[in-house]
């Protein structure tokens, strides 16, 4: 007598033509499992890691906000004691211009130690990249040549060979 083999339910195949057995299939439901579950907490850390790396950020930002400010607050002690000593008695002039040249020289030695330069604009030939130009005069009658700057109406700024601030200036034609 010849014998049918029965295959048991690990055996058979989940659909045919494909040859997976129930077994397979569950395992690599599992496995699909494991991996979204490992995908979803990466995406969880790289979330925190970028939210950490913002605060920190923010926090240096601050930190040097702080500073700045912590020096700018002592040039407004320097105005501060000029005032008072106006306030006191008649105040000489040659004693307030001392204590405004002080004051003025803290802030230039701060924006200095900030890496922060006045733009040489005066007697310069006109640069567009560099300079604003406010008015245009007669060459002649300044003594000038034309396309050079006659006078600066305010210092232009840089900072590590980025503008600030333009020099507004006075172009002679």
């Amino acid at each position: 007598m010849y014998r049918i083999p029965i295959k048991t339910q690990e055996q058979r195949a989940v659909s045919p033509g494909e040859g997976i057995s129930v077994r397979e299939c569950e395992t690599g439901a599992s496995r699909e499992a494991e991996w979204k579950d490992r995908a979803l907490r990466l995406q969880a850390e790289m979330d925190n890691y970028r939210k950490r790396q913002q605060r920190s950020a923010q926090d240096e930002v601050r930190k040097a906000q702080d500073h700045l400010l912590l020096e700018v607050l002592s040039i407004a002690d320097n105005l501060d004691r000029s005032l008072a000593v106006t306030g006191e008695q008649p105040p000489s002039p040659a004693a307030l211009l001392e204590g405004i040249e002080i004051t003025r020289d803290a802030l230039l030695q701060l924006l200095r130690g900030y890496g922060v330069e006045r733009i040489s604009a005066a007697r310069q030939p006109f640069d567009p990249r560099w300079h604003e130009a406010v008015d245009v005069v007669s060459a002649e009658s300044l003594g000038v040549e034309p396309g050079f700057v006659a006078e600066v109406s305010q210092p232009g700024y840089s900072r590590a060979g980025r503008l600030l601030r333009p020099a507004r200036v006075v172009v002679a034609q």
